[in-house]
């Protein structure tokens, strides 16, 4: 049986697989084409990642957080990152060392890495939406908290839907590592007989998963700046929490810097040809473990905003403390509002304006 070298020999029957195939996996094939680098930056950007959204997580259970609109769409994005951090990268590795991969693994690599995608992509849509409309509108909460989980839910209820696809197009291939004597490589790719399908997935998977998400999330990041200055107009008690727009822009743009390079290879490449695959300095799959640190990017966001949010929480909490102490000793006979602590994760709750932080009580 001859099968033209990168290409899938699938039609053998099993028997033949068995008298005629030596399998390699992807550490004894050619160790030129998977640097030891690349595994070792991937399972270390997988550790942090773990550890990271776990603590994550935790926080929010232990703080009870999941009475806001805000927090139950950061608490999605991390549960992508997540997933991503415990299925897809460990999957992922493990095509590595595996010498006969089973159909299962390769399928739920896809479908998991598709998943957490669709999830993130529409959970920072959404967030920009509650964020930037409530700015615009004082009056206007389009999501609260129950909505928000609802449609939450909603999301992964699509996104785990929606990528049913990924199982029934991902396979197990065999392709031709030596001639003599003949030897093979097992690989996660599409099946032949469902490659012109998966060309049209393709496309559709930049629109749905990508390109529909990022466009409309940009929009509202442009409806904001061009109509920001209705949020500081006179006589509004509150001014918008800028800092969780600003925060829901630099997710915004990690997720498309992460994902956008992936996403162009994806049409320029040869899906005909195993090159791609078995070679990890290809631009396929530099691209794919970039889109992979996404969840890095995302942890070193959150820390970042997280930071600036707990500096400002006590600064505000000394100035509430210096109030009190000049009302008790009867110096100051206006009655000042007395904020309480914030029991937002990322100050999500609408920030005093000037002009109550002030002391000025005229309405």
């Amino acid at each position: 049986m001859e099968c033209l070298i990168f290409r899938s020999c699938n039609n053998m029957s099993e028997e033949e697989r068995v008298l005629n195939m030596t399998l390699v996996n992807g550490r004894n094939f050619d160790t030129q084409k998977m640097p030891w680098f690349f595994l070792v930056l991937e399972v270390t950007l997988n550790v942090v990642v773990i550890l990271g959204d776990i603590s994550l997580l935790f926080l929010y259970f232990t703080r009870k957080l999941l009475g806001q609109a805000t927090n139950i769409l950061v608490f999605s994005v991390a549960v992508g990152d997540l997933m991503t951090a415990v299925v897809t990268m460990p999957l992922d590795i493990a095509q590595k060392f595996v010498y006969d991969l089973s159909p299962y693994l390769c399928k739920s690599y896809y479908y998991f890495s598709n998943v957490g995608k669709t999830a993130i992509a529409f959970s920072i849509l959404f967030l920009a939406t509650e964020r930037i409309l409530a700015s615009l509108d004082h009056r206007l909460r389009p999501l609260s908290a129950g909505r928000c989980l609802f449609f939450t839910s909603l999301i992964w209820f699509f996104a785990a839907s929606y990528n049913i696809w990924s199982v029934v197009l991902y396979h197990t291939q065999y392709y031709v590592f030596q001639e003599e004597p003949l030897t093979h490589v097992a690989l996660c790719f599409i099946s032949l007989q469902f490659m012109h399908v998966f060309k049209v997935f393709v496309v559709l998977d930049f629109l749905v998963m990508f390109l529909l998400p990022s466009l409309g999330t940009l929009s509202l990041f442009i409806l904001f700046v061009s109509k920001k200055t209705t949020s500081y107009q006179p006589g509004r008690p509150y001014r918008p929490s800028i800092s969780v727009i600003v925060f829901t822009f630099a997710l915004y743009v990690c997720f498309v810097v992460s994902h956008f390079p992936l996403e162009v290879t994806m049409f320029l490449i040869d899906y005909e040809s195993a090159l791609f695959l078995i070679n990890d300095a290809s631009a396929f799959r530099l691209f794919q473990l970039f889109s992979f640190s996404r969840g890095f990017w995302d942890l070193f966001i959150f820390g970042a905003f997280r930071h600036y949010i707990c500096r400002k929480e006590k600064v505000l909490a000394h100035m509430r403390d210096q109030r009190a102490a000049v009302q008790s000793r009867g110096k100051l006979s206006l009655d000042v509002p007395v904020q309480p602590y914030s029991t937002s994760l990322l100050d999500s709750d609408q920030e005093i304006s000037q002009r109550i932080s002030s002391g000025d009580s005229r309405r």
